[in-house]
């Protein structure tokens, strides 16, 4: 009885569910499957669908940081820690760190594309910036979209997204694979 009962109350609160709730646990559920049994990748998987059970599919997308194209969606995350007033007053970014979640810190290397006030990417003009040689750039202030790929994790890991440089100051950032 109190199996039908939870059987019961369990399909009454799916059905409340919005397909969006539905498509995040799956992607969610997805991501988490792959990444805890092959980790991440250069091909990254979400699921898609429009709602219904039986029509979910996984899709492939290649992560190219030296290209100059968007991703479907943001990896990762890139988070501004502080900003600061430096000696010569430029615009400046920084690596503040570079971590894995279940690794720690790591080195991190990639592209930053400037965006243009229409909102494409600045193609043939890349900055070079990592952790390794490129930790302290200086760069003009605006936004930019930044690709960045994690080493010395033994797999492909990235960080994708959208950043907006404040000028003359040092802007530091940290930034977590996926």
């Amino acid at each position: 009885m109190k199996k039908v009962t939870l059987i019961a109350l369990s399909l009454i609160s799916l059905t409340a569910c919005k397909s969006n709730d539905i498509n995040r646990v799956v992607n969610d559920g997805v991501d988490g499957a792959i990444n805890g049994i092959f980790g991440s990748s250069s091909t990254v998987v979400s699921a898609t669908g429009s709602g219904s059970s039986n029509d979910y599919s996984v899709n492939k997308e290649k992560v190219w940081p030296h290209q100059a194209t968007k991703t479907a969606r943001d990896y990762g995350s890139l988070a501004f820690v502080k900003t600061a007033k430096n000696p010569d007053g430029k615009t400046r970014l920084k690596f503040n760190e570079c971590k894995h979640p279940r690794i720690g810190k790591i080195k991190c290397e990639g592209y930053l594309y400037e965006i243009s006030p229409e909102g494409w990417l600045v193609k043939g003009d890349s900055i070079h910036f990592g952790t390794h040689y490129y930790t302290d750039i200086v760069i003009p202030a605006g936004q930019y979209y930044i690709k960045i790929e994690g080493e010395d994790v033994g797999k492909d890991v990235y960080a994708t997204g959208t950043i907006e440089i404040s000028p003359f100051v040092t802007n530091y950032i940290n930034v977590t694979v996926q």
